[in-house]
């Protein structure tokens, strides 16, 4: 817990009369001020690839407390184009970077409360309507603080942290990320069957990525009504400069061995490349793929 002010007091040791004494100094008490700041970071790619008519489209945004005490943050989404619409905003429980409305825990007007240096992940999940293709659309993220925002110095008395000063740091107390969204609405032959690819990353130190941090890929596969799609399987090599995290791979959840045995996936150590067998998909479905890398 960060301290809410610097206390000091001095001792003075010396023998009067022959007997020792100790003497306390006045104490010395200098009261701190909460700081407000919040980072905001979109995602790694910009733009993302959406398709006309999706419901559940995720993109995935990292919110940290930069601040020197625990604050909450409310958050706000916007999409600029009016064929598509916010659903809501989810706390990514699981980490996977998929919305899943069993797992993850929603974003309330309340905001998000969250320790100084916490960083939660949230998922914006949006409604993609009859959008053509290459259309753009842009989705704007903001986190602000219930304590104050506003110019870096502006003072809030008595709101901070146990009835402490709060002060709006060089963040100002708010934060707004964006990414475009990229309609690509061709088929190419495929009969509307995508296979998309997301990251995330989970970092040591600070807002980069660096060696010895991990990655984590999600790959969606979506076969819409009327594909006939037989014998699916996902081919995936591991990036170079990065090692496959061992028993990291999931097929929609549920954790696969990396041997080539009777479940869906394996790991290849020679070739260093994941695949996933996904069967004869029937009807509309859609199929994820989840694995873990780590940075050399």
């Amino acid at each position: 817990m960060a301290a809410d002010a610097i206390t000091n007091t001095a001792y003075l040791q010396t023998t009067l009369g022959g007997a020792p004494v100790r003497l306390a100094s006045n104490t010395q008490t200098l009261p701190l001020t909460q700081l407000l700041d919040v980072r905001l970071q979109g995602p790694a790619s910009d733009p993302l690839t959406v398709q006309a008519l999706q419901d559940d489209f995720s993109a995935t945004f990292l919110l940290t407390n930069s601040g020197t005490h625990g604050d909450t943050f409310v958050l706000t989404a916007e999409l600029n184009n009016p064929r598509t619409t916010v659903r809501g905003l989810w706390i990514d429980r699981n980490g996977d970077g998929v919305f899943d409305a069993a797992v993850d825990t929603p974003v309330t007007g309340t905001g998000i409360a969250l320790r100084a240096g916490e960083t939660v992940t949230v998922l914006v999940v949006s409604r993609i309507g009859d959008v053509a293709d290459d259309e753009r659309t842009t989705l704007s993220v903001t986190a602000t603080s219930r304590t104050g925002s506003g110019p870096a110095g502006t003072l809030f008395p008595g709101a901070g942290a146990d009835g402490m000063d709060a002060m709006t740091g060089r963040t100002t107390g708010t934060a707004t990320a964006t990414v475009q969204l990229l309609a690509d609405n061709d088929d190419s032959g495929t009969g509307g069957v995508t296979l998309t690819k997301s990251l995330t990353t989970t970092t040591q130190s600070g807002p980069q990525p660096t060696r010895g941090d991990v990655i984590t890929y999600t790959l969606i596969a979506r076969f819409p009504v009327g594909a006939r799609a037989g014998g699916a399987r996902i081919i995936d090599a591991i990036p170079a400069g990065t090692t496959y995290v061992p028993a990291s791979l999931t097929l929609d959840g549920t954790v696969l061995t990396d041997a080539a045995d009777s479940d869906a996936g394996q790991f290849d150590t020679t070739r260093q490349s994941l695949e996933i067998n996904l069967g004869d998909p029937v009807g509309e479905t859609t199929r994820t793929v989840t694995f873990k890398v780590t940075i050399q």
